[in-house]
């Protein structure tokens, strides 16, 4: 018994020596890496989308006093009408432009002077009160340098009373230049159904619009 005891623990000695030399070495096995080879593909150059305007084209209208880009759509329906006072004196100039392809008419009114400064001064006075064609839906935006008032109202029945198929809507826009000789008012209308492509055009438009001399 004495001669199993001594031989016992020299085996259990043994086994742990053997577990501790594994442990301490490490798998060397080598995986080997595999190369991927790629062809360079040249970044494409993109070209600038130009602006819709780009493409339109340029009206300088002198007696109203401005300048401004349409689509080829747009075309001018007869020669710009002016009124007088009872001395003769130009007052306002009107241009109309009509777009058969998509339903839109846009009416450009150049006021001159007192009478027509008076006139801005009141759709002021009725966008601050909120009251008339801006009692809701109104905003500002700055336009050929100035700021601008911008009223909505849906048009449900034609000039002669006759109830519309399909609503209208109409945009109009109020402003004077920085010498306060004149005020301006644009008048857009469209068909509701169409107010996205609409507003886009009319937008560009208005973002081309400038005052001359």
């Amino acid at each position: 018994m004495k001669f199993w005891i001594p031989l016992l623990a020299l085996v259990i000695l043994m086994t742990n020596c053997q577990q501790t030399k594994e442990a301490k070495s490490p798998d060397t096995t080598e995986v080997p890496v595999q190369t991927i080879k790629t062809k360079d593909h040249p970044t494409p150059q993109t070209q600038p989308t130009p602006e819709p305007s780009a493409q339109w084209q340029t009206v300088n209208i002198k007696d109203l006093g401005v300048s401004f880009q349409t689509p080829d759509s747009w075309s001018k329906e007869g020669k710009v009408v002016n009124s007088t006072d009872l001395k003769g004196k130009k007052t306002s100039s009107q241009l109309y432009f009509k777009d058969d392809k998509n339903g839109y008419n846009l009416l450009i009114i150049n006021r001159l002077g007192k009478d027509g400064l008076a006139i801005h001064n009141y759709k002021q006075q009725q966008f601050k009160a909120t009251k008339g064609d801006y009692s809701k839906n109104k905003k500002e935006q700055t336009i050929a340098g100035t700021q601008a008032l911008i009223a909505n109202r849906i048009i449900k029945m034609d000039g002669k009373g006759h109830t519309l198929q399909e609503p209208k809507k109409q945009v109009i826009v109020n402003l004077a230049d920085k010498d306060q000789k004149r005020a301006l008012e644009i008048q857009f209308t469209f068909p509701q159904n169409q107010e996205q492509a609409a507003m886009k055009a009319f937008n560009q438009f208005l973002s081309t619009l400038q005052f001359t001399k």
